[in-house]
């Protein structure tokens, strides 16, 4: 029988919500006051961390993405280079967390863009960086002849030097629902700084600027950026007369489920947010992936309303929920896709809040863990829900037609609380191993016709008969023995063999199988040691033991295979 490849996940605490109220953070006031300040990233990148190479497609970087509109445009010496040899060469810099529009501007707000752009062989006319929304561009500075820099045609009164960065912090300031503004340009160019006042064209207000422009005209040189930072920062608020937010996030409105993809398991969590009150300003759903070496985040979307991921920082991820970052007496339901790392034994404590502002103050609302059992699974392709029956079948353990494709099948064993072991099986579960040893029950108890109750572990099956317990041969029932060897020479190996099957317990497995339990557990060898990919195995009557190479050294080198799995699915439940 062909060995089914396991994922093996096993003993995991997961963790999100319980239904929770809305406590206030520190000092509560009856509208927005100056000093509710927030700071948010609209674009972010150092092109140091990105393979050399062409851009022949959007650049996603850190935060925001670099579109490649015309020309000659790589990424070469840890730089963004744009090089106008043979052609003009444009680059578009756009903070796609806010594709349509800024968030909206309780009063006042600044947007400081930091740059570090060099330049080398520029010629008059030479490459340019600035603001652009449509059509219409906004100068910054333009890297002009004979090593001077210009805006406007006019020099800055800054020199620059071929090769050398220049650093660059231009300000913008802009009222809320106003066009135009004031921008403010410090530049400092090979020792050499300067400072520039000037206004910001009426095309720009908080729902058009989303985006920076670099370009050089054809045979203008090379320009490149190697740092480019930009952020908001809004000072201050205005009165809000909106009744104080409601936000509640019950238990029912977290939605767990586990997909498999081409052998790969991934964890979905859904989470509603329902809001019955006021509007909640800066809503932001932070997710702390400190403690999660063992899940990637793969995927953040939303099912209802809107959102983006604003940054990734210090170990945690930053998830804008809402336009412009506003709940409004509305619903929103986020998905956070996680894959999960193919571990032995994965301990999980997810910590997420939801953190916002009203007109009674800052809030937070902190999700309560939650433990989740990751199942057993197949690996293929399929949707596997956590709770509830299988809606292919109604049943669980769940099988059924993989509703991706519409043909291939979907296994899947959930596992059982400890509560679930039948109590004449417990102790001797608990005694001989408990789930290191037999894994969590995959079966309730299931009595046979001689009065036998029977019951499945990952691992093993449990048999109560006449007042005692044994475990059930299923290496045997599944057809694993291979015919007997001749009897080893040697003195060592010949205490390791068994004639009444014609078997040696291999060298890798004699000190595992002698200190858990030897015959009483795991019974006779009744197959010589062989290889499954990777993997060394041998079986016995009642199990698979299996050396794991690339855990030498850990509790994890030499495991127990997943028999009882496989007996279960084999039997047809029975």
């Amino acid at each position: 029988m062909k060995r089914t490849n396991l994922v093996r996940l096993w003993c995991v605490l997961l963790t999100i919500a319980l239904a929770v109220t809305i406590t206030p953070l520190g000092h509560t006031q009856s509208a927005y006051a100056a000093d509710g300040n927030r700071d948010q990233t609209l674009f972010s990148a150092n092109f140091a961390a990105y393979p050399a190479g062409p851009l022949t497609a959007p650049l996603n970087v850190e935060i925001g993405k670099v579109v490649a509109d015309a020309g000659d445009i790589a990424i070469a010496q840890n730089e963004l280079v744009l090089n106008s040899a043979a052609a003009q060469s444009t680059a578009l810099l756009q903070w796609v967390n806010y594709p349509g529009a800024l968030p909206a501007i309780q009063s006042t707000a600044e947007i400081e863009i930091k740059a570090k752009l060099v330049a080398s062989a520029i010629s008059p006319g030479g490459g340019s960086f600035g603001l652009l929304t449509g059509s219409t561009f906004f100068e910054i500075l333009t890297f002009g002849a004979n090593g001077q820099l210009t805006r406007a045609g006019n020099p800055l009164g800054v020199a620059y030097a071929a090769g050398t960065p220049v650093d660059l912090t231009a300000r913008i300031t802009l009222s809320r629902g106003n066009s135009g503004g004031r921008m403010q340009i410090k530049i400092n160019g090979n020792g050499n700084p300067g400072t520039l006042n000037v206004n910001l064209d009426n095309a720009f207000s908080e729902t058009t600027l989303n985006q920076l422009r670099l370009r050089v005209p054809s045979g203008a040189g090379t320009v490149s950026a190697q740092e480019v930072n930009v952020t908001l920062h809004e000072r201050g608020e205005e009165q809000d007369d909106d009744p104080p937010a409601v936000i509640q996030i019950k238990d029912s409105d977290i939605e767990r489920e586990f997909e498999v993809v081409n052998g790969v398991l991934f964890l979905n969590i859904r989470v509603l947010i329902l809001n019955s009150g006021g509007k909640a300003h800066n809503s932001t759903l932070v997710l702390n992936m400190a403690d999660l070496q063992d899940l990637d985040l793969a995927e953040v979307g939303f099912l209802d309303g809107a959102g983006f991921v604003r940054e990734i920082r210090d170990g945690k991820v930053y998830i804008g929920i809402g336009d412009n970052n506003v709940i409004r007496n509305d619903k929103i339901k986020v998905k956070i896709k996680f894959r999960v790392k193919s571990t032995i034994n994965i301990k999980i404590s997810i910590k997420m809040s939801l953190t916002f502002r009203d007109t009674s103050g800052n809030r937070e609302i902190v999700l309560v863990p939650i433990p989740i059992l990751i199942p057993v699974v197949f690996p293929i392709s399929g949707i596997i829900p956590i709770f509830g029956t299988n809606p292919i079948t109604g049943t669980n353990p769940i099988t059924g037609t993989n509703p991706i494709t519409g043909t291939n099948p979907i296994t899947v064993v959930v596992r059982l609380p400890i509560e679930r072991i039948d109590l004449r099986i417990r102790a001797t579960w608990q005694s001989r191993g408990g789930i290191l040893v037999f894994g969590l029950p995959i079966s309730a108890p299931i009595t046979l016709a001689d009065g036998t109750v029977i019951q499945y572990f990952e691992r093993a099956r449990l048999e109560y008969r006449s007042g005692s317990v044994t475990f059930g041969r299923l290496a045997a029932e599944l057809g694993y023995a291979t015919p007997p060897e001749p009897a080893p020479t040697s003195t060592e190996e010949q205490r390791w063999y068994y004639p009444a099957t014609g078997h040696v317990i291999a060298l890798n497995f004699r000190d595992y199988w002698r200190a858990r339990g030897g015959l009483v557990l795991f019974g006779l060898p009744i197959s010589a040691v062989r290889d499954e990919g990777v993997v060394r195995v041998q079986y016995f009557e009642r199990v698979r033991l299996e050396f794991h190479p690339e855990l030498r050294g850990t509790p994890y080198e030499i495991q127990i295979g997943l028999l009882g799995v496989d007996r279960y699915q084999h039997s047809g439940n029975q």
